[in-house]
């Protein structure tokens, strides 16, 4: 659709005098000679618009470069929400324009008259006209643009906006198979999962020395510039080079490293301890010493056993990140691939106490569409199922611990002396126990995180390394409810309190398609109406399974509901690819023995919602 809006040519305008002294205190101006100025001026076209009046609407094409000679403008937009954020003025002597008349693209913005304005206004060709006229005027514009971008950069909050927009995708990577453990089965999956999306050439050492024709005088300088070159025209043929090398030839592990965008290190399971904790070659190899990524997969026997030492791992000088992938196992390739392609699938579960159940069927929902799962994160009840997610059960599984535990009427219900909190919070560290054991972070099959809010410091604490229970039971504990956690000298309770949806922390960690599962949000998507869920506090009619204390309701209402804010922003800034909002309103809060009514809705709400192509492959496969 074409936007348009017609200013009203003003019955007055200024005389060539004013102009003159108008553009000449303008930066853009300074420098430029007094016949390009003339010219400036006499193209401007005096406009008047009424206080109120719409200048320049949101989608408009040819928008043309504004000079505020009286008044006052606002550039302003609407959010998600319907509301109207306001960005800018520019009153007297004030420009705007400039970027869109020299990129032809049209305004993000609507611009709008604060009062009764009158403007000095210049079509884009005629602007064109004067500057084919004056090439000077033309590069005082450009400069201008070029010193607002720098200025804009400077900022961190843009410069870590640009970050998670950055094109992650390398052209390079170096693929070094280490250890004693025969690796080549996994070595050649990677390999197909990279190439499965991308135009893959596979180099080996061997292809070097062919290369070289097997010279023995042709080294040093010599030899490294030849194989520059050959590695030239293999670039052309392919999307992707995969460069293959092991710590047994020195010269071509040195060479590649040199030539990477990324660094993928294949190791057997133990080879840290039988090498004394140190991987000699490691250091030989100065693999740290370079500038790009590197990950570290350490590629485990196949059995139901959890990896272990994988912080001692991450400890290696130079690795950015650590996966856990069994032998031989297609979908842990495939996995390493989606990382190194910047498509892993995040999914991230919210707090809502039993309507957390709800997260259980969704992950049953994604299981059965096999939607891959590569980093997982969650608050209070949503962190406790993407633990389970984690260390690799299936949602079955999680289920089967759900009915054990939740077929007892009073489950986690152990009253105390109201000191710290109406629960005693013994139940629940029992459980926390039985279900997490002495489980490390940094030895989950998935990578995991999530938040609790501390008290001690007051702000969001974000758990992704030490202990697995520790941080689930900081997660989940609801202040009043349950004592607080303490950790480090620090007080923790339930990150609901602050953050239920930690989308912007999963945004961190994941720069593929991110799935946010919300059970408890004051706010329906769009696809639902735009409808607020029922948030009753209030005894029902047909009452629950669960006759909690109604003090245990609003507890929970109170600690979820001063982060719905938080969602809302979340949402807005990292709107994630799937956002399941799960019918769970009906549901009580601590209704815990209706968890079978509970995870049929989420598994409902993602069964509908993948079945309509909500989540296509391609967003993570690249297809």
């Amino acid at each position: 659709m074409d936007v348009s809006v017609e200013l009203a040519p003003a019955t007055h305008g200024l005389s060539t005098d004013e102009r003159l002294r108008l553009l000449g205190d303008r930066p853009v101006c300074c420098e430029v000679d007094s016949q390009a100025l003339h010219d400036l001026a006499a193209a401007l076209v005096p406009s008047h618009v009424a206080g109120g009046a719409r200048v320049v609407e949101r989608g408009q094409q040819d928008v043309p470069f504004i000079l505020v000679a009286h008044g006052g403008l606002r550039a302003s937009y609407v959010d998600a929400d319907g509301r109207r954020h306001a960005i800018f003025e520019y009153f007297r002597g004030g420009t705007l324009g400039e970027a869109f008349v020299l990129s032809g693209r049209p305004s993000p913005v609507d611009v709008d008259a604060i009062r009764d304005s009158e403007l000095l206004c210049l079509r884009p060709e005629a602007l064109n006209d004067v500057a084919a006229k004056h090439p000077c005027l033309a590069l005082r514009f450009a400069r201008m643009l070029g010193a607002r971008v720098v200025d804009m950069l400077s900022s961190q909050d843009v410069l870590a906006s640009f970050a998670r927009q950055a094109d992650r995708i390398p052209s390079c990577i170096v693929l070094v198979t280490a250890g004693t453990a025969d690796l080549r089965r996994t070595r050649d999956l990677f390999a197909c999962a990279l190439s499965r999306t991308r135009i893959t050439t596979r180099l080996a050492s061997e292809d070097a020395r062919r290369a070289l024709d097997g010279s023995p005088e042709c080294s040093g300088d010599e030899a490294y510039g030849r194989l520059l070159e050959w590695l030239g025209r293999h670039e052309p043929g392919c999307d992707l080079l995969l460069l293959e090398c092991g710590p047994g030839d020195p010269s071509w592990l040195d060479f590649c490293v040199r030539q990477a965008d990324r660094i993928m290190v294949l190791l057997g399971d133990g080879e840290l301890e039988r090498d004394g904790g140190k991987l000699a070659w490691w250091r030989d190899a100065k693999l740290a010493d370079h500038a790009c990524h590197l990950d570290l997969a350490i590629v485990h026997a196949r059995s139901d056993r959890l990896p272990r030492g994988g912080a001692s791992y991450g400890r290696l000088p130079g690795v950015s990140r650590v996966h856990h992938v069994k032998a031989d196992d297609p979908q842990g390739a495939e996995s390493l691939a989606r990382w190194l392609h910047g498509r892993p699938v995040g999914l991230v579960l919210g707090g809502g106490g039993a309507r957390g159940i709800a997260h259980v069927g969704v992950l049953k929902a994604l299981e059965e569409a096999r939607v891959p799962i590569d980093v997982v994160g969650g608050t209070s009840m949503g962190a406790i199922f993407a633990g389970g997610h984690a260390r690799g059960w299936s949602a079955d599984t999680v289920m089967d611990h759900v009915r054990s535990l939740f077929s007892s009427r009073f489950a986690l219900y152990d009253p105390t002396i109201p000191v710290r909190s109406l629960l005693a919070g013994r139940k629940l560290d029992r459980v926390m126990r039985e279900l997490f054991e002495d489980i490390d972070i940094a030895d989950l099959w998935t990578p995991f995180f999530c938040v609790s809010t501390n008290l001690s410091r007051a702000y969001r604490q974000v758990h992704d390394s030490g202990s697995l229970r520790d941080a689930i039971r900081s997660s989940c504990s609801i202040p009043g409810l349950f004592p607080p956690f303490q950790l480090l000298q620090q007080l923790l309770v339930d990150g609901g309190l602050i953050d239920n949806l930690p989308l912007d922390v999963m945004a961190e960690y994941c720069r593929g398609p991110i799935i946010a599962v919300d059970v408890y949000p004051y706010r329906r998507n769009r696809d639902d109406g735009g409808q607020a869920p029922r948030q009753d506090l209030r005894r029902k009619s047909e009452r629950p399974s669960h006759k909690g204390p109604r003090l245990f309701e609003l507890l929970m209402h109170a600690t979820l509901v001063g982060s719905q804010n938080a969602t809302t922003l979340s949402l807005s800034s990292y709107p994630p690819a799937l956002h399941l909002t799960p019918d769970v309103a009906r549901f009580r809060v601590l209704d815990w023995r209706a968890y079978e009514a509970i995870f049929q809705a989420g598994y409902a709400s993602a069964k509908r919602a993948l079945e309509a192509g909500a989540l296509p492959p391609s967003l993570w496969d690249g297809a």
